[in-house]
């Protein structure tokens, strides 16, 4: 007796995990449409916005970097080098950007170029995660 109520509890706990695992609740499906539907909703843009829009997101940048070479006490030498690099990307980023906004708006696959163009030399392509330490 004790087997077949210890066989009916496995089976029966074997058919709702797997029932569960198999359920798709298509959220997040449901979020990336809505997050690329947002997306559009903002394009085209006005120029002078998405200047701005980019303009900040280069201010950030540029903080985030000067935080994490004081955290990480980087030499003068090396912290000079890896700024000029990064002002020379953002020189890049910013002809880019006059280009884009020289009609006056800014479409979808315009700012995505520049979006490109900023990520352009990161150690890992965008979305990528670094391998897990074991």
């Amino acid at each position: 007796m004790n087997r077949i109520v210890s066989a009916l509890a496995l089976a029966l706990s074997l058919a709702s995990t797997s029932a569960v695992a198999l359920a798709d609740t298509g959220a997040p499906a449901q979020a990336r449409h809505e997050k690329r539907a947002e997306q559009d909703k903002k394009f085209p843009m006005a120029g002078a916005e998405f200047q701005q829009m980019v303009a900040a997101h280069q201010a950030k940048a540029r903080e985030h970097l000067e935080k994490r070479l004081a955290d990480k006490k980087v030499p003068a030498d090396k912290a000079d080098a890896i700024r000029a690099k990064v002002a020379a990307k953002e020189a890049a980023v910013a002809a880019k950007v006059a280009e884009v906004v020289a009609d006056g708006t800014v479409t979808l696959p315009e700012a995505k170029e520049v979006r490109a163009l900023e990520h352009q030399g990161h150690r890992r392509p965008q979305g990528e995660r670094a391998p897990k330490k074991s």
